[in-house]
């Protein structure tokens, strides 16, 4: 069972959103926190909101969201690049597959890479979340939770269940009637309970609905234990009710049943069931209050974004009265989900609550919508064609448009920071990269919202990293083939993609820019992925026994990295490898430290070496943006035969490495000391926090 330090906490509960705002985006307009009193006001009086905290990058919903999961970096969990990848295949070119699978699954497209999509540093499975929980004693369930429930039905219910199973069998009924497998994707997908081996686990009680639950790779073995998958048979533990051949009907806290959106191939019929990854607040909090009150203590959930307009599938911006009406919505949920906690005991009092957002979201619009002056809750704001969208660049045909000599051939990850991928694999520093690298950097494009809404024609790039630089960034993974050859951090307001040579007229939907290679598109007008303060800097909330109950605090420079080390610390439960966060220690009981570190110049060393091993060792850290910066200069650079590349390339592959090896030594120290309770000799902490800083200094004077 769970072995919190002060013995209370019972229940955990998880939630991230998609793109939440604790910061405006609009000075006229309420942030997204701030339009929702029931939730902030719940994390500010009853514990801690830390509004420091940074993503990873590149900062995506499936690489925050794992990293969140897992306390590690990309480059340790598989999916530096996310929400999709590039893999390069034996013969040079490159396959694109989703981030999201099953944990177990192998690179989900077609390709000649074997490869775990969660792959490790050795090139195994990477440890799997909730293997402490489970291991403990308790049962453990999700809702929309990236990569810890069924993604896909083909190969996650073959594997699962077995090519001779019903389930299978099922599949290729309904693809072959259907062409898609709509009621076994309404069943399976996107819900389960990872069950511990005790008598009492809801798998040991519903033997019949239970599954094998495989880690094959996990460190210490993992034999013997089960799992829920899916509506069909979580929903029938919750209290669901099964409806022959459409499911198993479950509420949502508005008492409305989850409705599967599968159903593409048999029109007209209404499936019961998983409601896909754009899931509501009403509708995760729904299933996750029914399954803590079934026995089900450790819950996560993933809530669907608020500006984008769900009903018509458009974008709005802040204070557009879509926007402001799905954040009320959220707010309204909230309030039920805590006064239905509190009738059935669960509470602050034995309860973990953390809550946080996957990342930022920059919004590439106006900051004068109309009316002048409107904030959206009182005075709705209109965003007319033209002054809201992503502007989307087809760099096949703005490259060719600029640099007619440009003759690379790649693919790229379509995005705002787009990873692209050379044909034949070229390794750092090799021509063909070289000159894309260049071109990359010297490339412009108009922008209407640049010069403060008057627009201007901009550089398209802000940063630039190739292998080095990557692998600094902790986007090397234990599976060499799907490393970019180089990663382009552009502007926010752009989303880049590959297209035709030449860029055909605007569509009626899309507004022109002068440029036909540049166009603003309405549908998207958030863009993550790249380097900018909206985007990296993120919250996350803690609630519940040994949280320290301090409202906002705005000085503790976190990542979410963190989060994972300070929920086991403060559940008396551990990983069985070395986090790449820390406890955040001023934001918890000092309970949880040894007794030395009621000193007080104890603990001001112990948060200066932490705050030291967040500058050097997180991706948007000190230490990181500096080598990044440089990077950005060599990359660019095109003197002197390339000596100059060379050199700094050179430089910033040794500091890497001496930052890797710091890294190293602070990480398991900080480990022996939150979770082995051994402290950490002073001298050794002053060394280390002096050699971080110098590393930083280094690094700061060669950008």
């Amino acid at each position: 069972m769970l072995n919190s330090p002060t013995g209370a906490i019972k229940h955990v509960i998880s939630l991230v959103f998609d793109n939440l705002h604790f910061s405006q985006d609009n000075p006229n307009v309420p942030s997204d926190l701030a339009q929702m009193p029931n939730l902030l006001n719940f994390m500010e009086n009853n514990g801690v909101v830390l509004s420091n905290e940074h993503t990873p990058l590149i900062a995506h919903t499936a690489d925050d969201i794992l990293t969140t999961l897992t306390g590690v970096y990309g480059d340790k969990h598989g999916q530096p690049v996310a929400n999709s990848y590039g893999v390069f295949n034996t013969n040079g070119t490159s396959s694109f597959a989703s981030s999201f699978a099953y944990w177990t699954d192998p690179v989900a497209t077609s390709t000649t890479d074997t490869s775990p999509t969660m792959v490790d540093p050795k090139g195994t499975i990477a440890p799997a979340p909730w293997v402490p929980f489970t291991r403990a004693g308790c049962d453990g369930g999700a809702i929309a939770t990236a990569n810890i429930e069924v993604e896909n039905s083909d190969p996650d219910l073959k594997s699962i269940y077995g090519v001779n199973s019903p389930q299978w069998k099922e599949v290729l009924a309904e693809e072959s009637k259907y062409g898609f497998p709509d009621l076994s994707d309404a069943n399976y997908q996107g819900i389960v309970v990872h069950c511990g081996r005790s008598s009492s686990s809801v798998c040991a009680q519903n033997s019949s609905l239970a599954a094998p639950d495989r880690l094959p790779n996990e460190p210490g073995g993992y034999e013997g234990y089960q799992a829920l998958y899916g509506n069909v048979n979580v929903g029938r533990v919750v209290g669901g009710t099964p409806a022959p051949g459409q499911g198993v009907k479950v509420n949502d806290l508005d008492g409305q049943p989850l409705t599967s959106f599968y159903a593409s191939g048999d029109i007209g019929k209404t499936y019961y069931g998983f409601p896909g990854f754009d899931v509501s607040a009403a509708q995760t909090l729904g299933y996750i209050a029914d399954m803590q009150e079934h026995g089900v203590p450790i819950t996560y959930g993933y809530i669907e974004d608020a500006h984008d307009n769900h009903t018509t599938g458009s974008a709005a911006g802040p204070g557009d009265p879509a926007y402001v009406a799905q954040l009320k919505a959220d707010d309204a949920a909230f309030g039920t989900f805590f006064q239905r906690l509190q009738h059935d005991g669960i509470t602050t009092a034995n309860t973990l609550f953390v809550v946080s957002s996957d990342e930022g979201d920059h919004f590439a619009g106006t900051q004068h919508p109309a009316p002048a002056g409107c904030d959206g809750v009182n005075v709705p704001c209109a965003y007319a064609k033209g002054t809201i969208g992503e502007v989307d660049v087809d760099l096949t045909g703005l490259l060719k448009e600029q640099f007619p000599k440009q003759t690379s051939a790649f693919s790229a990850h379509a995005d705002s920071a787009p990873n692209l991928y050379i044909n034949g694999n070229p390794g750092a520093g090799a021509v063909g990269a070289r000159q894309l690298e260049r071109d990359m950097g010297a490339i412009v494009a108009p922008d209407p919202y640049a010069n403060r809404g008057a627009g201007a024609t901009v550089p398209l790039t802000r940063y630039l990293a190739d292998q080095v630089e990557e692998t600094v960034l902790h986007m090397n993974t234990g599976d060499p083939h799907r490393l970019p050859t180089f990663t382009d951090f552009a502007n926010p307001d752009y989303y880049i993609s590959t297209g035709p040579s030449t860029c055909p007229a605007p569509t009626a939907s899309e507004t022109a820019t002068g440029d036909p290679c540049v166009v603003i598109d309405p549908q998207y007008a958030w863009n993550h992925g790249d380097i900018a303060p909206v985007i990296n800097t993120n919250w996350v909330g803690f609630v519940g026994p040994g949280v320290t109950a301090r409202g906002v605090d705005a000085r503790t420079w976190a990542d979410e990295t963190d989060v994972r080390p300070t929920m086991m610390a403060l559940l008396g439960l551990h990983d069985d490898y070395v986090s790449d966060g820390r406890v955040l220690v001023g934001d918890v009981s000092r309970a949880l430290l040894p007794g030395a570190y009621s000193r007080a110049d104890k603990f001001a060393q112990l948060v200066q070496l932490e705050n030291a091993y967040k500058q050097v060792n997180a991706d948007v850290g000190a230490f990181a943006v500096a080598t990044l910066k440089a990077s950005t200069r060599a990359l660019e650079s095109s003197s002197h035969g390339d000596e100059i590349y060379r050199a700094i390339e050179h430089r910033i592959a040794s500091l890497g490495g001496q930052r890797d090896a710091l890294a190293a030594r602070i990480s398991e120290a900080l480990y022996d000391l939150e979770f082995e309770h051994q402290p950490i000799a002073s001298d050794a902490a002053q060394r280390w926090i002096n050699q971080a800083n110098a590393l930083i200094a280094q690094a700061s004077a060669l950008a």
